[in-house]
Parts: structure tokens; C-alpha cells; sequence
């Protein structure tokens, strides 16, 4: 079984909520507050004073308003110069900060003669520790590699920038003599305005002998490409008038021919197609009269009109079989013969009107088809003409620009103008650039700020420490039990004075990493308070009486006492309100209430590593079991240690390894606590025995027999990880209590100790954490178990 966590991450809010947990790092910084100032003060002292012992250099600056012409040397001149750009701005202080320039500065100021700057004049570091006066070396040319670390040195004593958004560049130069400062940057100045200066001169001269060259070539090509065009107009025959074609002319008086033409036989269509519709209809003369616009036929109906009134008097008068009604009959039929035969008429002249303006439209289309043919020749023959004409156009134009140009760079030869003009002259400065006291501070500041915090976070990472419920838990698996605070001795401080005695045994002692690292937070914690002191009588004297015991915070052997006996398990029965005792009541309830089936009765409390305070905690939960009314023993399991005897200060003269032996009975071995009338099984002092003490069947009917005559049994084990047979006793009882110190147990440590202890068959019920001080800045949580007489105290006694 294999548990991994993050024991102490910035991610870990309260609320289990994603990303930067500000609590977090505000309790980071609480916990390693001391530790950053004090190396964040050093560095930042160690900065300061390196700074500040450097030698004096001062600044000249030179101000410099950059507007550069236009740069393209065949651009035209009608085109207005644009303002300079980020990038030209750029590109001048590249061309100020030019290895070419520190160059032709170094030797017009003649540095290389200056040991300043000259590494190879100055007096070798022998000579300056023993004050010994350099020779004189003789003046030699520079090697090259002298020559590139002169231009090293003088490059990094000049500096060009842009000042804010304007066009001013700001020319700094830095050195030891602020006479020389204001002279190098005079000097660059000067020399950036003669290399300007030289590169137009030299781009001029360039740009006017190849236009010269050009322009003989664009003259003789646009005599000839005009030539050609003209060449072309009369072979190809395509000659204009009032600027077009006759061509053109001639079709633009054919198309309006033939639109009228068209009108015309539409025209006449329509009217020979109405009079044959009506005449297939069987329409009247009137209506065909009046399609045809005819007076004759107007004429023969009036007559037919009159025949037919004369008919109808005459039927009325006589009957159809009178001679004079035959006779207008006759009269009647003839007008009607004659406006049929004047209808055909009319009606064959208009076919012949349809087809002579049918042949007449022909013709002109016909006309108009062989003019259309001739336009497209001539349409293609003016493509090419056109492309002629574009082609000399062209060259005429660019011949035209370069001309112009030409002109122009001829006269500007003599103008000495450059891109930039001086705004602001160097003067010598009067006061020195460096060191700065504020610049060093805020330096030693920042440097100091991000070791001290680097330092702080790695001191962090390597802390696996736990020191809040919710690592507890996500670490082991287990639950919490109960949070048992820190207890002090009457009239002390909260950390116990240290002697420097001490302190080296403590060290001597140390075997593991972990120890080394506990020696040092302890260190670190009584130097904070100033509790070392010097070896005084009177901890001598108690050193020299006092018992082997845990090296804990809850033991007496870490505190002065104010009386004799003094220790937190007598704490407890003097403060039974306090704090301290409602945490171990706390644990028993939880040891109570498991929520197992069966009741727990045998209790084994037991830790990773030693001095975790699991003794004490022993003895003060049989204590508060004993002050609740239950009948409780506890059993010293600790053969090697018996630090029960050491902090109920017992010197018994029989143990639980002569009742295992037989040698003696239980009954007989047993001592009453006096304070809360619990009994105790302590181990005598003997040697080590390798017979298998508690996996023998004796411990196991001892344990039975206890469980039966008592409603507690507690087992005080030795460390899981430091003895093997702890194992075999957490496996006998019912229930085992794994102690882990409050901020300095490993969760490593506890882990492993909980994979030992379930591998053999035991059953860690859950942890107890010990040894918690409320008040440490940067621990646990607000609403942490582990917290609780920090906003609980009220409803403690002292």
C-alpha cells in the first residue's frame, strides 16, 4: 500500500478550490518569515556593500533629434518625407552603439594610451597588492585580440536610447573622468554626423554615375520604340480622322441604317399580317378601311350603304319577287365585288411593300457585315499598335523620372545635410552615475528579496512535516482522532531554554536526517526567543537526577521545572479543564465511539519514530480514562526505554517480563497511580532478551485477562520503525493509535509505519496528533482540528 500526497502545496485552499491559494502563501511566508529576512538581509547587505565599493564613474549625455530624408535615391522627389519610425529610430541607435564607431572613437581620443582602458598598461595584481610601482611599457600596436577588448570596453562604456516617444536619442558615455565622459560623447557625436555624412556622399556619387549611365540607354530606346509605332500606323493602314477610324465612321453610319430599316419592315409586317388575320375572319370593310387607311374602299361602302337602304324600302313596299328589288339586289352584290377586288389590291401592295423593305434591310446587313469585317481587322492590327504605343509611353516615362532625379542629386552633391542634428551638447557631469546608494538598495533589495524567498520555499519542500488535519489524512488515509496541544511548565516561555551542552548532545545523538533537522528547527526556534543559556546549577543538578526519557515537547526533560515531578501527564490532572485534557478526552471518545461492532478495549499507542511524545499520551489517555470513571491500565511495552517509569517516576522491582517469565503474578507487578487511582504495568530495568516476548502465548492469555478485568487496556509500544516486535503487539490488540508530532513527523514516516503495522495483520483505528501549538504563524488552517484552542480557548482553563 502505497500512499502519496502533497503534504504542504500552494494549491491546497480550504475551500478545495482551484488555482493560487493566497491563504496559502500568506501562511507560507508566516512559517519561514525568519529564515527569509535573515538571508534576504545578508544577501541584500553583501550587494550593498559590493556595490558601493566600486569605483566612481560618471555620465555625460549628448541629445540628438533624428529625422531622417528619404533614403530611396530614385524615388521621386514630389513624394513627402515620412516621419521616422520605430524601426528607423532603431537603426540609428544601432549605427550609435557600432563596433565601427567605438572604434574610430577609441583611436581619435587615443584610449588605447589610457590604462583605464588599456587592460595591458595596468599594473598586474602582484604588483598592486605589494605596492610595487609598475614599469613603464613601451608604445607597441595593439594585437588584434587587445584591439577587441579596447572596443569591448569602450562599447560598453557608450549607451544610446530613445527618449520616451519622441525622436531625441540620448548619447551616454561612462567613465572614471567626467571630463573624458563629456569629450566621448561629443566625439561620438561627431563621428556619427561625418559617417552619415560620408555615406550619403558615397550613395550620391554611386546613384549619379549609374543614372548617367542609364539615362543614354532610355534615350536611344524611346527614339526607337516611338519609330516603331509610327512605322506600324501607315503599314497597317490605320488611319484616323478627328481621332477615330474611318473604319469607325463608316460603321457608325451603316448601324443607324439599319435600325431604321428594321423599324420600317416591322412597320409594314404588321400591318400586311392584321389585314390577313381580318380578311381570314371574315371582318367588315370598316374595320379593314380603317387598318388600311383606304379612301376608296371608304367610298364603295357608303354606296353599299345606300344599296342596301333602297333594298330594304323597296322589300318593304313589294315583295321579294318585284323586278326592282332583283335589280338592287344586282347593284348591292356589285359595290361588294368591287371593295373585295380593292381589298385584294390593297392587300398585294403591302406584300410588295413587306418584301422591298425585307430585301432592302438585307442589303445594309450585308453592308454593315463586310465594314464589321474590315474593323476587326483593323481591331487586331491596333492591339499590337496599342502595345507599341504602351511600351514607348513607358519607357518615355521612366526615362522622364531618372532625368529629374539625375537633376536633382547633381545639385544636392554640395549640400552637406545629415539625418540628425544636435540638440543638446555634452557637458562634464557634476556628479558621479555610480554607485548609487538607492540603486544598491533597491538591488541588495530585490536580490535579497528572491533568495530569502527561494531559500524559504526550498526549506518548505524539504519540510514533510505535517501540521494540519486535512495532511494528516490525505497522507496516511486515516482519520483524525484527536489534536493534542502543547502544554508548558508553570512560569515558562513558550520554548524551554537550551544549553550549548545540550544542544551538542542533541547533535551527537542525531543519526538520521530527519534528527539533524528537528536539532536544527529546535535551534532555530530558542534562538529566536533567546533561550540559550549557559550551563546553570540548577539544570545540572536535574539533568544529572533525571531518567532516560523521549526527547519530546511534552517531556519533562525539555523544560525547567517550577517543582519537582513537574510533567504534562501531572498537567493534566492539575488542568482537567484545559486544553490539553480535552484533547486526550477527545481521543478516548473517539477510541469509544468507533463505530466497530465490537467495543475496543486494547488499545496499542505506538509512533513512526521516537520522540513523537507516544508515552505520554499513553499514560495521559489512561489518566483521563481513569478521571472518567472506567477501569484502565496501562502496560509498558517498551523494554528498551520504559520511559513510563522515567514520567511517573516509578522505580519498580517487578515488570511485565517477569510476569510473561511466570515468575511473578500480574496482580503482584501492578502500581496504582495515586493522582487518578489507574494501574500501571511497568518493566523493570535488565538487559535485552531475544526470546519472543510478546508474539508468545503468554502475552496473548495476559492480554485476554486484562481486557476481561478492565474497560481499557492501553499499550505503550515502542516506535513502529525503530523496533520490529511493536509490530507483533499492534497485531494482539484491538485497535492501534499511531502518535505523530505536530510539524515534524515525515509523512514518509507515518506511512510507512501504518504499511508495517496493516502487513502483520494490525489495525491502525486512526491518528493522533501531538504536540500542537495554536499559536505558531503559517500552521494549518483556519477551521483545522488541529487549531482548535485557538478560537475554542475561551472554554479552557490555562
Amino acid at each position: 500500500m502505497r500512499r502519496e500526497t502533497n503534504v504542504r502545496g500552494f494549491n491546497e485552499s480550504d475551500d478545495e478550490g482551484e488555482g493560487i491559494d493566497i491563504k496559502g502563501l500568506m501562511r507560507f511566508f508566516l512559517r519561514r518569515r525568519w529564515v527569509m529576512m535573515s538571508v534576504g538581509a545578508l544577501v541584500a547587505a553583501i550587494v550593498v556593500v559590493a556595490v558601493m565599493l566600486q569605483a566612481p564613474k560618471y555620465s555625460s549625455v549628448a541629445l540628438l533629434m533624428v529625422s531622417p530624408q528619404e533614403s530611396d535615391l530614385v524615388m521621386d522627389s514630389d513624394k513627402k518625407a515620412s516621419q521616422p519610425d520605430a524601426g528607423a529610430l532603431e537603426s540609428q541607435i544601432e549605427i550609435l552603439q557600432s563596433r565601427k564607431l567605438a572604434g574610430n572613437l577609441a583611436d581619435r581620443l587615443k584610449l588605447a594610451n589610457d590604462p583605464d582602458w588599456n587592460t595591458s598598461l595596468r599594473p598586474s595584481r602582484l604588483e598592486t597588492l605589494f605596492g610595487i610601482k609598475p614599469k613603464p611599457k613601451p608604445k607597441t600596436k595593439l594585437t588584434k585580440m587587445e584591439r577587441e577588448q579596447l572596443i569591448d570596453g569602450v562599447t560598453g562604456a557608450l549607451q544610446a536610447r530613445r527618449k520616451g516617444l519622441t525622436y531625441v536619442i540620448e548619447v551616454i558615455a561612462t567613465s572614471p573622468d567626467p571630463k573624458l565622459s563629456a569629450r566621448m560623447a561629443s566625439t561620438l557625436v561627431d563621428l556619427y554626423f561625418e559617417s552619415q555624412l560620408q555615406m550619403k556622399l558615397d550613395a550620391s556619387r554611386s546613384a549619379n554615375a549609374w543614372l548617367s549611365e542609364r539615362l543614354g540607354l532610355l534615350k536611344t530606346e524611346v527614339q526607337q520604340k516611338e519609330a516603331a509605332v509610327e512605322a506600324y500606323r501607315a503599314s497597317s493602314g490605320l488611319l484616323t480622322a478627328s481621332g477615330a477610324s474611318l473604319t469607325e465612321q463608316q460603321i457608325t453610319g451603316l448601324q443607324s441604317t439599319v435600325i431604321q430599316a428594321r423599324t420600317d419592315l416591322a412597320e409594314r409586317e404588321a400591318r400586311y399580317q392584321q389585314v390577313q388575320a381580318l380578311i381570314r375572319s371574315g371582318g367588315n370593310a370598316d374595320s379593314i378601311a380603317g387598318v388600311i387607311n383606304s379612301e376608296t374602299i371608304r367610298v364603295l361602302r357608303a354606296q353599299e350603304g345606300d344599296a342596301a337602304r333602297r333594298q330594304a324600302d323597296l322589300e318593304s313596299r313589294y315583295g321579294n319577287l318585284h323586278p326592282a328589288i332583283a335589280k338592287a339586289r344586282v347593284e348591292r352584290e356589285g359595290i361588294q365585288a368591287q371593295i373585295q377586288a380593292e381589298i385584294a389590291r390593297i392587300s398585294a401592295n403591302l406584300k410588295n411593300e413587306v418584301d422591298v423593305s425585307r430585301a432592302r434591310l438585307a442589303t445594309l446587313l450585308g453592308n454593315q457585315h463586310a465594314v464589321q469585317g474590315e474593323l476587326v481587322s483593323n481591331n487586331s492590327g491596333m492591339v499590337k499598335l496599342r502595345e507599341l504605343e504602351r511600351d514607348a509611353g513607358a519607357t518615355r516615362a521612366i526615362y522622364e523620372s531618372f532625368l529629374k532625379r539625375y537633376q536633382e542629386l547633381t545639385e544636392s552633391e554640395s549640400l552637406k545635410v545629415t539625418d540628425a542634428s544636435l540638440v543638446s551638447p555634452a557637458t562634464p557631469p557634476t556628479g558621479k552615475s555610480s554607485p548609487r546608494l538607492s540603486v544598491a538598495l533597491l538591488l541588495g533589495f530585490a536580490l535579497g528579496a528572491c533568495i530569502g524567498g527561494a531559500v524559504g520555499l526550498c526549506i518548505d519542500l524539504m519540510d514533510e512535516g505535517l501540521d494540519n488535519a486535512k495532511a494528516v489524512e490525505a497522507a496516511t488515509g486515516k482519520p483524525i482522532l484527536a489534536s493534542i496541544p502543547v502544554v508548558h511548565p508553570p512560569g515558562m516561555t513558550a520554548l524551554p531554554k537550551q544549553t550549548v551542552s545540550e544542544i551538542g548532545g542533541d547533535l551527537m545523538r542525531a543519526s538520521t536526517i530527519s534528527d539533524l533537522r528537528r536539532v536544527g528547527a529546535q535551534v532555530a526556534l530558542s534562538l529566536k526567543h533567546g533561550n540559550i543559556e549557559a550551563i546553570g546549577k540548577k539544570r545540572a543538578k536535574h539533568h544529572k537526577n533525571a531518567k532516560p526519557e523521549e526527547p519530546t515537547i511534552l517531556d519533562a526533560r525539555r523544560f525547567e521545572p517550577s517543582g519537582e515531578g513537574w510533567n504534562p501527564a501531572m498537567y493534566l490532572v492539575e488542568k482537567p479543564m484545559s486544553a490539553f485534557a480535552e484533547g486526550l478526552r477527545s481521543l478516548r471518545t473517539s477510541l469509544l465511539y468507533t463505530g466497530l461492532e465490537r467495543r475496543v478495549k486494547v488499545v496499542a499507542v505506538t509512533s513512526a519514530m521516537p520522540g513523537e511524545g507516544k508515552t505520554t499520551t499513553s499514560i495521559c489517555l489512561t489518566r483521563v480514562a481513569g478521571l472518567s470513571g472506567q477501569r484502565t491500565i496501562v502496560v509498558e511495552c517498551d523494554l528498551r526505554r520504559r520511559s513510563l517509569n522515567g514520567v511517573l517516576g516509578l522505580k519498580p522491582e517487578r515488570g511485565i517480563l517477569q510476569v510473561l517469565r511466570g515468575e511473578t503474578t500480574w496482580q503482584e507487578a501492578l502500581i496504582v497511580d495515586p493522582y487518578t487511582g489507574v494501574h500501571v504495568l511497568p518493566a523493570i530495568e535488565e538487559t535485552f532478551t531475544p526470546w519472543d516476548v510478546f508474539g508468545s502465548h503468554e502475552m496473548r492469555s495476559l492480554l485476554d485477562t486484562l481486557s476481561e478485568q478492565y474497560d481499557m487496556v492501553v499499550l505503550d509500544c515502542p516506535p513502529v520503525l525503530a523496533v520490529a516486535e511493536t509490530r507483533i503487539i499492534c497485531r494482539l490488540a484491538d485497535e492501534t493509535v499511531l502518535v505523530v508530532r505536530w510539524a515534524q513527523t515525515p509523512a514518509r514516516a507515518a506511512n510507512g509505519a501504518i504499511e508495517l503495522i496493516e502487513q502483520c495483520g494490525g489495525n491502525v483505528i486512526g491518528i493522533a496528533i501531538n504536540c500542537v501549538d495554536p499559536k505558531a504563524p503559517g500552521r494549518g488552517s483556519y477551521g483545522d482540528v488541529t487549531f482548535q484552542a485557538r478560537y475554542a480557548g475561551e472554554y479552557y482553563q490555562s
